[in-house]
Order: C-alpha cells, then structure tokens, then sequence
C-alpha cells in the first residue's frame, strides 16, 4: 500500500492521541471524576444546576462535595446556562 502509514506510525498517533485526549480530560474535569470515570462500580453520576456532584454506586447514591470541575462537567455535559 503505497502512501499509507506504516502500522508503528499509526499506533504511535493514535497512543498521542488517546494520551492528549486523556490529559485534557482529566484538566477539564478533575482527578475526582476521572477516578469516578474508571471506578467500574459508578453507574452513574449527575450534576446538579446548584454544583452537587452525584454519584451512583451500584445499588448506593450520594451527594459529593462540589468542587471546581461543575463548570467543565456542565460544559461537556451541554447544560451550562
């Protein structure tokens, strides 16, 4: 296939890539909500309009203390007025 890629070169910009989208999320959104991203137990969490981080658990639910990602989380979230 000439003008392709060679496979290493491909697997390497796609590593940056998932490495920058990765670290821009994680800037974005916060530590905390990036470990609660990867917690397989979270089913799901919600943002409230007065900041209150919501976090589901299987079968558990909780407010968390807000902290600076609500702005962030409620613009990728499409709810940021």
């Amino acid at each position: 296939m000439e003008g392709s890629q060679p496979a290493v070169a491909r697997l390497g910009a796609r590593d940056e890539h998932i490495r920058r989208i990765t670290e821009k999320l994680t800037r974005e959104l916060g530590p905390e909500v990036i470990a609660l991203l990867r917690d397989p137990t979270v089913i799901e969490i919600m943002l409230n309009p007065d900041g209150t981080l919501w976090v589901e658990h299987l079968g558990q639910s909780g407010p968390r203390k807000p902290g600076p990602q609500r702005g962030s989380v409620a613009k990728i979230g499409g709810s940021q007025r």
